[in-house]
């Protein structure tokens, strides 16, 4: 039981330090982070429509590229970025392409044969069009994802928010993300500090049962005390001039930059639909 403490209060506190890690991320003095988030959520979003849009393995590649400048020029480190995307998209998105891979599904040029039985008509084999195909919906996705990570590290929450209301997202919306988004550390701290109680008042061992039986009530109880303490934000929220609406200190004012950056990607995402054979 004690490595299990161990481990699931190391991994609150490594997500809260991610979180922490991405705040300071979008603070840095970056290029994305130094334009208008209004424009740079446009722009992104045309970049996504482009991805989804396009069907030339180049023009995904072209994207990825441009995007991994972006990330360069803004002081995102590569390392963290990268493994936000790859580190489980491919097992996650490669679960839902395996079965094109195989003739089956998609026939074609055989690449590795795996069941052959002529008396039974029965031949499974992976093919070269099914992996190119598999291939080519993990980056697709790969790039799409991108993008978003890119958005949320350049840009801070609550920008983030606001700059959605130039999408015409619907208010309650816009309020439950940014409720959601702060009740999220509140309900992570309640946690930890629940499982560090715990932790400090075992002595010896203790049985599976007991352990269960804990968890049981671990989960009535975080149930019970997240609906209170969801009253108390928000009636705090309320106290505190808020009134269901997202305000940041940051006015936002477009410059030649912000232009300059979305008629570069307008350009691009043109070209490459057009011109990318």
């Amino acid at each position: 039981m004690g490595k299990f403490f161990e481990k699931t209060v190391a991994g609150i506190g490594s997500l809260l330090l991610q979180v922490i890690f991405t705040q300071e991320v979008s603070q840095k003095k970056g290029y994305l982070q130094s334009l208008d988030p209004r424009v740079k959520v446009i722009s992104l979003i045309i970049l996504l429509l482009t991805v989804n849009l396009v069907h030339k393995f180049l023009s995904l590649v072209l994207i990825y590229v441009f995007i991994l400048f972006l990330a360069i020029v803004s002081s995102i480190p590569m390392k963290f970025f990268l493994k936000r995307v790859w580190l489980f998209l491919p097992f996650f998105t490669g679960i839902i392409v395996f079965p094109l891979i195989f003739n089956i599904v998609t026939p074609g040029t055989t690449l590795l044969e795996l069941v052959n039985l002529p008396a039974l008509h029965i031949n499974l084999s992976i093919t070269v069009p099914g992996l190119l195909t598999a291939f080519n919906i993990i980056f697709r996705v790969a790039v799409s994802v991108s993008l978003v990570v890119l958005a949320v590290l350049s840009t801070p929450w609550y920008d983030l928010l606001k700059s959605l209301q130039v999408l015409f997202v619907p208010q309650v919306f816009v309020v439950i993300l940014g409720m959601t988004y702060r009740y999220i550390f509140v309900l992570l701290q309640t946690v930890n500090n629940m499982f560090l109680s715990r932790k400090s008042r075992l002595a010896g061992r203790v049985s599976g049962r007991e352990n269960r039986k804990w968890l049981a009530s671990l989960i009535g109880t975080l149930f019970a005390r997240s609906f209170v303490q969801s009253e108390e934000i928000y009636l705090s929220m309320q106290s505190r001039g808020y009134r269901n609406k997202i305000v940041t200190l940051d006015s936002f004012k477009l410059d030649s930059h912000d232009l300059l950056f979305f008629s570069g990607c307008l350009i691009l995402c043109v070209n490459i639909i057009l011109f990318v054979k």
